[in-house]
C-alpha cells in the first residue's frame, strides 16, 4: 500500500507490485490515475525510523 499526495494536497491510496520493476511499476500507477507522463511521478521512501543511540559509535579507548 502506498499513499499518493497530489499537488491539491489531497492523498491517495494505492496498492502497488512492486515484485516487478520500478518503472513497471510507477507506468502502472500512472496509468490507474490518469497521469499522462512518468516522469510527473517520483516514489520516495521514507527513512526507517531508529534508535539515535544505535547510530551513535563509542570510540572509547
Amino acid at each position: 500500500l502506498i499513499r499518493l499526495q497530489l499537488p491539491d494536497l489531497r492523498i491517495l491510496s494505492h496498492y502497488a507490485d512492486f515484485s516487478v520493476s520500478v518503472y513497471v511499476s510507477v507506468c502502472k500507477i500512472c496509468k490507474d490515475f490518469g497521469i499522462r507522463h512518468a516522469e510527473e511521478l517520483s516514489i520516495l521512501r521514507l527513512p526507517k525510523v531508529s534508535n539515535a543511540n544505535e547510530n551513535r559509535a563509542s570510540f572509547r579507548r
